[in-house]
């Protein structure tokens, strides 16, 4: 029994080992000029691998009720909502974006309350796309992904996102 438990430690303990070199390798580069933090890693662990899993979703209309600390700041951007609740940001600069869905603002960097909450997604170029990708990849290395957006599901660029995102991953581990 105890060299069962030793086994299972070990591997436990080389998978999270194995966890943080990757981590460490491939984060964003506006983070890399911050010092490593494990909590950091622990969330993008949880962006990348259980928040897919738990699959929550959410509407523009249940989004709208999280714009304060009680209810909690939530904001999206491509179909993800985030939890910005700890950011002081999202209270000062970016408060236009709480509850509401990011996308449109964020691809033509405008800090405009009226671009927070557009859902005009087809005005929106291929290069504002590279930039709502740059933005989202930020995302998920800094706030918590409590939910996907329904209405943002099913659209063509949910799946052009998706789609990029599958094949920059792939060439990276080639």
């Amino acid at each position: 029994m105890m060299r069962v438990l030793k086994g299972m430690s070990a591997t436990i303990c080389g998978a999270g080992v194995g966890f943080v070199a990757y981590d460490y390798n491939n984060r964003h580069p506006m983070l890399k000029s911050s010092p490593y933090e494990l909590q950091s890693a622990y969330l993008r662990f949880h962006n990348t691998c259980v928040q897919p899993i738990l699959n929550r979703k959410i509407t523009i209309e249940q989004l709208q009720a999280h714009t304060n600390k009680h209810t909690g700041i939530y904001f999206s951007c491509a179909g993800r909502v985030y939890d910005a609740s700890a950011s002081s940001m999202f209270q000062d600069s970016y408060k236009s974006f709480a509850g509401r869905d990011a996308t449109v603002a964020l691809a033509i960097m405008s800090l405009n309350p009226d671009d927070a909450g557009r859902t005009d997604w087809e005005s929106l170029s291929n290069a504002d796309w590279e930039v709502v990708k740059s933005w989202n990849t930020y995302f998920e290395q800094k706030y918590p992904c409590v939910a996907t957006l329904t209405e943002f599901e099913n659209t063509i660029f949910s799946k052009y996102l998706h789609s990029n995102l599958q094949a920059k991953e792939k060439k990276r581990s080639a």
